[in-house]
């Protein structure tokens, strides 16, 4: 008999460590060209255009110098080098939203509450 998750630990061992969306990705092969041809202050430009505003700041706070020349990205712990690449691949697998109106609706119900806000709120749908 086997012992209680035994199998999934199995599993889970024997995925590959590689994830393929981390090779493929625009966002990384452009960071480390950047990185080895000096181009960091771009990248992070093209960064922000493509809708990162948040991840691009943090570039700039953290792979740029106070006078806006590039850092050497080895000069920083290899705590910030691991948070940097994974904040980026994980940036590349998502679509940011870039236009001005956004999708969600929200409702400032006030003392009413919810069941007297209710019919409102059909009727606004």
């Amino acid at each position: 008999m086997q012992a209680r998750g035994t199998k999934q630990r199995e599993l889970v061992e024997d995925t590959p460590r590689e994830l393929p969306w981390i090779e493929s990705g625009s966002l990384v092969r452009d960071f480390w060209s950047a990185v080895e041809y000096g181009g960091i202050p771009e990248f992070l430009g093209r960064l922000k255009a493509r809708g990162h505003a948040l991840m691009a700041k943090w570039g700039q706070d953290v792979l740029l110098e106070k006078n806006g020349k590039q850092r050497d990205f080895s000069s920083l712990s290899s705590l910030m080098q691991w948070q940097w690449q994974w904040s980026l691949e994980l940036c590349q697998r998502w679509q940011p939203q870039t236009s001005a109106t956004g999708n969600a609706i929200s409702w400032n119900l006030g003392p009413l509450g919810i069941h007297a806000a209710q019919p409102y709120i059909a009727q606004a749908m």
